[in-house]
């Protein structure tokens, strides 16, 4: 892996992150052309122990599919166009063979982590988008525990096989805003419906919002 200049990342990895997004926007940011989609929730608190593991197996996940399909590289960029600024350190290139150790590596006592954030010195829950440097896949966090993962048919085949348990994800982000709204009679979903309508279409995100008991 090595770090990007924002000189770089505009001329080399910017284009491909066009293919695959149209911006870092918390509700629709895949071009069009980007059929396979899945949800992804990203939560920060609660079960550290789940968020562990749900870390590891999409770090794991990515960089398997990636491989499958023949990928050998990736950008990334933190903040990408949420700052008015460049963000110091917030570009890279992860070659697909560290790929998953680094989105998820354990911290040493010793030191030594492989993990980027600790190797770029920035924040580990700010948001961020990878991209292969193909553009056959794209990954985009939010700041609000959500994010959003899309590519090729292959790719997204790839991704599903190895990690199943990916598409339980909006299930359980549906759970937990439940649960935040229990006490509310009516609760404004139009940001949901919006959202899932991107990744799902709008007759299965209506279905997974009426199941979710939100409505």
């Amino acid at each position: 892996m090595h770090t990007l200049t924002y000189q770089e990342f505009q001329r080399d990895a910017e284009p491909i992150f066009r293919q695959v997004f149209v911006g870092p926007h918390d509700t629709e940011p895949f071009q069009s052309h980007v059929e396979d989609r899945i949800f992804l929730y990203l939560p920060w608190g609660g079960d550290l122990e789940r968020n562990d593991y749900w870390e590891r197996q999409l770090a794991e996940a990515l960089a398997h599919a990636a491989q499958s399909i023949g990928d050998t590289g990736s950008y990334l960029a933190v903040l990408w166009e949420l700052s008015k600024e460049p963000v110091e350190n917030g570009y890279a290139y992860i070659p697909i063979s560290e790929l998953a150790d680094a989105l998820f590596y354990p911290s040493s006592p010793h030191g030594g982590s492989k993990q980027v954030w600790e190797q770029l010195d920035i924040p580990i829950n700010l948001a961020y988008c990878l991209c292969s440097t193909n553009g056959h896949w794209g990954l985009l966090t939010t700041l609000d525990e959500h994010g959003f993962l899309g590519g090729s048919s292959e790719f997204m085949q790839a991704v599903r096989s190895y990690f199943p348990d990916i598409e339980k994800e909006v299930l359980e982000f549906l759970h937990d805003v439940r649960l935040e709204h229990v006490h509310e009679d009516k609760i404004n979903i139009s940001w949901l419906q919006q959202v899932l309508s991107h990744v799902y279409g709008a007759k299965t995100a209506q279905q997974l919002i009426v199941d979710s008991g939100l409505v």
